[in-house]
């Protein structure tokens, strides 16, 4: 006696269904590029009044408040170390002056905002990297656009751009532990 094969029961999904199923596939694709957009705060804008070394400035608000902002995902030197301070003086020829924007990514432990600044349609985090005026600092750096930034900071180390030029260039990171 033959043996019957079993049909497969096709169960029809309603529009609905479907479309609920697509959305939440979608919703946890994009997931984190919806969550900076959802939940992010929106730019802060102002002028910058103050350039304190290669990766904070101070702002002057819409209120007139100052505001002290740390660029995200970058680390200069220290001012007492090597480069330092032209690290400083690079930041300052991209934002002394300028009206800029603040993407507030976090607040750190000193109360500064931890920012993605654009002056003039240039991401000045990235632009640091590129000119060789700061480390990627890749234990701060979590989001998507990290890698590229990495990238940034990798080619100006083979081309031997600014800081870059120094072989024996120390990150700012083992300065500040070492207690120089």
């Amino acid at each position: 006696m033959a043996k019957r094969k079993k049909r497969k029961t096709v169960r029809k999904q309603s529009p609905i269904n479907l479309l609920i199923i697509t959305v939440l596939d979608l919703s946890v694709f994009f997931y984190d590029a919806l969550s900076e957009l959802i939940f992010s705060p929106p730019a802060l804008p102002g002028e910058v009044v103050r350039v304190a070394d290669g990766e904070t400035l101070v702002l002057k608000d819409n209120d007139g408040l100052d505001v002290k902002v740390r660029l995200f995902g970058i680390d200069a030197p220290e001012s007492s170390q090597a480069y330092g301070k032209a690290s400083t003086e690079a930041l300052k020829e991209l934002v002394a002056g300028k009206v800029i924007s603040a993407k507030v990514i976090d607040i750190d432990q000193y109360g500064r905002r931890v920012c993605i600044v654009e002056a003039e349609g240039i991401n000045v985090n990235a632009q640091m990297l590129a000119e060789g005026h700061a480390w990627y600092y890749a234990a701060y750096c979590n989001k998507r656009f990290c890698q590229e930034w990495e990238k940034l900071a990798e080619h100006a180390k083979n081309e031997n751009i600014g800081l870059w030029k120094d072989p024996s260039a120390i990150p700012p990171w083992e300065h500040r532990k070492s207690g120089r």
